[in-house]
């Protein structure tokens, strides 16, 4: 999921004005995008072997006992499962029930003519 982010690229709305740690000025309702697949692919965060699948990576070995343990990456590096209030239901505890929905989106949208669009913002037209 690292490499291939089933979302690809979110949004977030910022609160208050903020300033970043490498001092960029964020007013309170700017819209911040960012990009999850380009992040998955950044030597920045991922280092060199960052196109190899390695377990490793999430893994440390105890010194005493060679003992194999998780390590979670920061969820701010790796949004995967989104970080802060607004986290993963998955990562949450919770008891889920599932509710299946048929939803399906077509590549390119629906091709409609210029009269099919003007019906739908307005019925009356027919």
């Amino acid at each position: 999921m690292r490499l291939y982010p089933p979302v690809p690229q979110d949004s977030k709305q910022v609160m208050e004005d903020e300033i970043w740690p490498n001092g960029t000025k964020v007013k309170k309702r700017t819209r911040v995008y960012y990009n999850i697949y380009a992040m998955g692919r950044s030597t920045e965060l991922w280092v060199e072997d960052l196109k190899d699948f390695n377990p490793k990576r999430w893994l440390e070995r105890d010194g005493n006992t060679g003992d194999w343990s998780f390590i979670a990456r920061d969820p701010f590096s790796y949004p995967m499962f989104q970080a802060g209030p607004r986290t993963c239901l998955g990562k949450l505890g919770y008891n889920l029930i599932y509710g299946s929905s048929m939803t399906s989106k077509m590549k390119n949208g629906f091709p409609l003519t210029k009269r099919e669009v003007l019906l739908r913002r307005n019925p009356i037209i027919e």
